[in-house]
């Protein structure tokens, strides 16, 4: 199936790269004993858990280890479209709108 083909609307949650990274910013383990990742998660995503959405972000491929923190999202990722770890679709930057 093509990423035309896909109704990327059917899914719940859509998260931009920036809102990934943004979430695995906040893995580090100062935060997380601060409970600053808890606030940070129930404030701008509620109804989900640091580890719920890092589950997500490595079943879709888009987290990659490393940073100093949690990782950040992987290349090429415009849009993480999901309902869980098991319900999800990546959108994958173009390559018309890298050359632009």
């Amino acid at each position: 199936m093509t990423e035309e083909a896909i109704n990327y609307s059917r899914y719940r949650e859509h998260f931009s790269a920036d809102q990934i990274n943004a979430v695995l910013h906040h893995g580090h383990i100062i935060p997380v004993s601060r409970r600053i990742t808890s606030r940070f998660v129930s404030t701008h995503h509620p109804g989900w858990q640091y580890n719920e959405l890092v589950a997500v972000f490595n079943a879709a491929g888009v987290r990659v280890h490393g940073g100093g923190c949690g990782g950040y999202c992987a290349g090429g990722v415009k849009y993480l479209h999901f309902d869980d770890q098991t319900s999800f679709a990546v959108e994958r930057i173009d390559k018309a709108e890298v050359t632009q």
